[in-house]
């Protein structure tokens, strides 16, 4: 019994030892633990669209086929990729080749060294998700650098839940996105680290890492803005000291001139790149002058921006008479001032943003879907508020307040919280107001240059988040940078308020009077769990949402162009779903989402919405070398893009729908009524069903009776009183919604296509239905079936511009010359 006692007491003994070396370990390592358990709470909401068949969204499908590509060959790339473009076909060695290469590699790895068995299509939908939950990593060590571990650790877990990069960085994502955001983030730690230590390795590190990113998304625009805005500011501000210089050039020479080198689309007469070249010089004439003190040390504030100054002018002096010059300054000046272009207007991805679209994805909307009873709560703490505010103490606690520049800060962020809202809020809602972005752009100009003059290892962080915020204004897809680089703020925001309570003698003296746990401790705690809280509801609700746009009526139209086409037939569509083409269906493309040679969207938006004439229609198709076009319920949204293209601009058609309102008895007749807007159509109905009388269309203007019916058959012309107000347009009426559609879309090609099964249409012949997609075979008894050899030798002569039926300003015959076949 005794002996029992004592093993019992022993056992115990053990058991508290163990604990007590249990606690010890946490302690040491807690820091290690939260981070982990960050990367675990930011995989489980980018991992849940594993579960799907397919991979996310339309480019994923792309970067897969030649990542397999490159699994199966090699390392190896095709010379040209004959599913793109045809009849020209495309190099792929011309594009970004990292985005396909890197996940080769790893997959390799992890299937040749670590003998993991999985499937590359497994692998490629987890490999966003695990590489974008790795980005906790590098912004903790960040965050850490910015303002100790509770702001890495906090900036970690706002992008473990932030709504803004969740979409890009899900699986089944696999884009350019979730690989080249990790680079970024490493390329700028190890700049801010070899900014505090002057280490070499750091300095490279950086470099290296920034020169990856170049290979595998043109985002690295991105870090060449920041560093040469980092260098400029310096030079501006006189602050240029040994370890920024020495930090520059590394980077400059391992990355900022690296990239281009091993990535084709970077060359060294790139803008971004120029710039940096530019800003190089200006680093080694300030260390030529204060090496050969050719200037007074005392006179170098002034110097610095004269200098600054004069290669000002001389660059645009230089304009004038170079080319190379010119293009530099547009691409700056296009950067602070982006206006779009006709077709990049169309792009959903690449469109300017709204002010709805910042505060959607930065703040805590889906929250309050969530939980309806705390919306007013969550309306106070979005991340783009936090944010704003992080950005202006960071800048604030960036210079001694007892300083003389202290009050010229504090005007300057009292100038940008102005600017906030004069460059932010009123450029999103006036989409593109110049005057408002130049306020915001130079207000963060200054205050970067106060700061700079004080703290100059404070001023990366500020270039990034300038260059991204103004990368924002020009691509809504920008928000993935964005999002990452607010979470940041975020972070270091609570953690300036933790630590201010921590040292607050207001809260001292109450933790003396009150004990260790009072009211106001417990208040803040309260806020900060419940904006935490907050964010990983919002990134549940998210997260349930992320799904594929490739469905099973998609897979069962690849699968027929798959197996039951030609093997080298191509198909023709808008460009959108090219990639879909090429890789599940396993056919060429005229086009595809890569709109490397965007211009053949004019002629194939003309195409599309009529103003093509028969023969024109029939000459556009032999010489894309056309087998099939594909149209699909999509294209009736995305035909405003289309009429846009095809229009230079300058005239927008597009369907106009109207939902089913309600329906009431007129005699013994029915209307039905269907609005958008304050705008509605009143249809007639006998009770058989057909239509008992003419459609009118009511406008705050007056009414107006509709000339045309269309249906699956025709287009029916009705009885309008040739006295009464009338449009030449016609209606597709249903029972939850009716279409209108204008003279030029009813006969249009798409809509004979779409809505009436090809009627009119001779030279195609419908051979796929599933209601969503349909597929037209070319009659090639019709329109000639010519070698691409031949189509080639056309192309090489004409280009796209030997299609094109309208240039913007005048119609133009399209040319054919016999001779070049």
């Amino acid at each position: 019994m005794w002996g029992v006692l004592v093993a019992r007491k022993r056992k115990k003994k053990e058991l508290e030892i163990n604990l007590d070396v249990l606690f010890s370990k946490v302690k040491q390592n807690w820091v290690i633990i939260l981070l982990i358990s960050v990367f675990l709470l930011a995989l489980y909401y980018r991992i849940k669209p594993y579960r799907f068949q397919y991979l996310l969204a339309i480019d994923p499908f792309y970067i897969y086929r030649m990542s397999y590509y490159a699994v199966t060959h090699g390392l190896h790339l095709p010379h040209l990729d004959v599913l793109r473009y045809y009849p020209t076909y495309i190099d792929p060695h011309s594009e970004y080749t990292g985005v396909y290469i890197l996940p080769a590699i790893v997959f390799l790895f992890l299937t040749k060294v670590l003998m993991l068995d999985i499937s590359f299509f497994s692998f490629a939908k987890a490999y966003p998700a695990i590489l974008g939950s790795l980005f906790v990593v590098p912004l903790y060590y960040i965050g850490k650098e910015m303002h100790g571990r509770k702001a890495g650790l906090l900036a970690a877990l706002f992008y473990a839940t932030s709504s803004a990069s969740m979409y890009r960085t899900a699986a089944g994502f696999f884009e350019k996105e979730p690989q080249a955001g990790l680079f970024m983030l490493l390329s700028f730690y190890f700049f801010l680290k070899a900014l505090r230590t002057g280490s070499t390795i750091s300095g490279l590190i950086a470099g290296v890492s920034m020169a990856i990113f170049g290979t595998i998304w043109g985002g690295v625009k991105q870090l060449y803005f920041t560093y040469a805005l980092f260098a400029g500011v310096l030079l501006l501000a006189n602050r240029m000291d040994t370890k920024a210089m020495k930090t520059y050039s590394l980077v400059f020479f391992s990355g900022i001139l690296l990239a281009p080198a091993i990535s084709p689309p970077l060359a060294l007469k790139t803008p971004v790149v120029l710039m940096n070249i530019l800003i190089f010089l200006g680093v080694v004439l300030r260390y030529a002058i204060e090496k050969f003190e050719f200037v007074k040390e005392e006179s170098m504030d002034m110097v610095m921006p004269a200098m600054f100054f004069v290669g000002l002018l001389l660059l645009a002096v230089g304009g004038l008479f170079s080319t190379t010059m010119a293009s530099l300054m547009v691409s700056m000046k296009n950067y602070a001032f982006y206006r779009q272009g006709v077709i990049e207007s169309t792009v959903a991805e690449n469109v300017i943003p709204t002010w709805g679209d910042f505060t959607r994805n930065l703040s805590l909307v889906y929250a309050s879907l969530a939980v309806p009873y705390f919306s007013s709560l969550f309306k106070i703490f979005p991340v783009w508020l936090l944010t704003f505010l992080g950005i202006m103490l960071f800048a604030i606690r960036s210079v001694n307040t007892k300083d003389k520049s202290a009050k010229q800060l504090m005007f300057a962020v009292a100038f940008l919280m102005l600017a906030a809202y004069m460059g932010y809020y009123k450029f999103l809602k006036l989409q593109g107001s110049s005057s408002a972005q130049s306020v915001f752009l130079f207000s963060f100009l200054a205050v970067m240059l106060v700061v700079a003059r004080k703290a100059p290892q404070n001023v990366p962080y500020l270039a990034m988040v300038l260059v991204a915020m103004l990368g924002f204004l020009s691509r809504i897809r920008l928000m993935f940078v964005l999002g990452i680089l607010f979470s940041l703020f975020s972070g270091y925001l609570l953690a300036e308020i933790i630590q201010l309570a921590s040292k607050s003698k207001f809260l001292q003296k109450k933790r003396e009077d009150l004990g260790t746990m009072n009211v106001f401790d417990i208040g803040l705690g309260f806020v900060i769990a419940f904006i935490v809280i907050a964010n990983m509801i919002n990134a549940q609700v998210i997260s349930k949402s992320l799904g594929p746009s490739f469905n099973s009526n998609w897979d069962q139209a690849m699968t027929f162009l798959r197996e039951k086409t030609e093997p080298n037939a191509t198909v023709l569509s808008w460009w959108d779903f090219g990639y879909w083409f090429e890789t599940m269906g396993n056919r060429s493309s005229n086009l595809d989402g890569g709109n490397n040679f965007a211009s053949r969207n004019i002629p194939t938006a003309q195409f599309f919405t009529g103003m093509m004439n028969d023969s024109q229609q029939k000459f556009f198709l032999e010489m894309m070398g056309t087998d099939y076009v594909l149209v699909d319920v999509s294209m009736v949204g995305k035909y405003a893009a289309m009429s846009k293209i095809a229009n230079f601009g300058k005239k927008v058609d597009a369907y106009m729908t109207f939902t089913y309102r309600n329906a009431y008895q007129k005699g013994n007749k029915t209307i039905l009524v269907y609005a958008a807007g304050p705008y509605s159509v009143w249809v007639p109905l006998h009770q058989n069903g057909s239509l008992g009388g003419n459609i009118i269309l009511v406008t705050p203007q007056g009414e107006a009776y509709i000339k045309h019916v269309c249906t699956t058959d025709a287009i029916i012309s009705l009885d309008v009183d040739e006295n009464k107000p009338a449009v030449d347009g016609c209606v597709l009426i249903s029972q939850r919604y009716l279409l209108y559609a204008s003279k030029d879309i009813m006969n249009s090609v798409f809509h004979k296509l779409w809505f009436m099964d090809g009627k009119g249409i001779s030279y195609l012949s419908k051979v796929f239905d599933n209601g969503e997609v349909k597929i037209y075979r070319v009659n090639h008894t019709i329109i000639p079936d010519r070698s691409r050899d031949d189509l080639v030798k056309w192309w090489k002569k004409y280009d796209w511009k030997g299609l094109i039926v309208y240039n913007g300003t005048a119609y133009v015959d399209q040319k054919m010359d016999e001779s070049v076949f």
